[in-house]
């Protein structure tokens, strides 16, 4: 499967070096340009705050697709920059070599086209998060740099289940059997 995936799908999905700019984002930003040479620096600046709303690049570059595969053991993950109907291809064509090369099948339950901005995937018990915030920005760089970098969170349940051990009711709760131990022995 890795070299299925290496030698046909990433070297069919993958194109374009980068994304073209975005074209409304750089408008605001010449506009905002223009309002700095004119001296209107408080229009220039209410402008500026605009484009931070709207992506760099375009989202929709059909010139630009990016695919990654992931494998750990039997858990695999395969990342896609580009339009669902090509997700669902890809997902076809990995399907079709599993059943007729491999004898294997996908499980439809585990096997999901999710949009990373807005769901989360699953992955070694991660859930693989595409990040977003408008709001963050570099210090020095002034600008931002959080959107489009993957993260991992502990899904809710996990976190759920490793709470519910330290609770009674649904509120903390000390353990009656530590009630009398030294600081040392209950930090250890």
């Amino acid at each position: 499967m890795d070299r299925f995936v290496e030698t046909v799908l990433l070297l069919a999905y993958n194109h374009g070096k980068r994304r073209r700019p975005y074209p409304p984002y750089m408008a605001l930003l010449q506009g905002a340009r223009n309002y700095g040479v004119a001296g209107k620096l408080r229009a220039a600046k209410a402008l500026r705050r605009q484009p931070q709303r709207l992506p760099a690049r375009d989202p929709t570059d059909p010139h630009c697709r990016r695919l990654w595969y992931v494998r750990y053991a039997d858990d695999w993950l395969l990342g896609f920059s580009g339009p669902r109907e090509e997700a669902e291809t890809i997902k076809g064509q990995l399907g079709e070599f599993l059943r007729e090369t491999l004898h294997l099948t996908l499980p439809q339950a585990k096997t999901l086209i999710t949009k990373a901005r807005t769901e989360a995937a699953r992955f070694l018990g991660y859930e693989i998060v595409n990040q977003h915030a408008d709001d963050k920005q570099h210090r020095v760089l002034r600008r931002r740099f959080i959107n489009g970098a993957p993260g991992l969170k502990v899904p809710v349940d996990i976190i759920r289940a490793k709470c519910a051990q330290y609770m009674q009711r649904g509120k903390p709760t000390h353990l009656a059997a530590h009630l009398h131990d030294t600081d040392y022995s209950i930090v250890a």
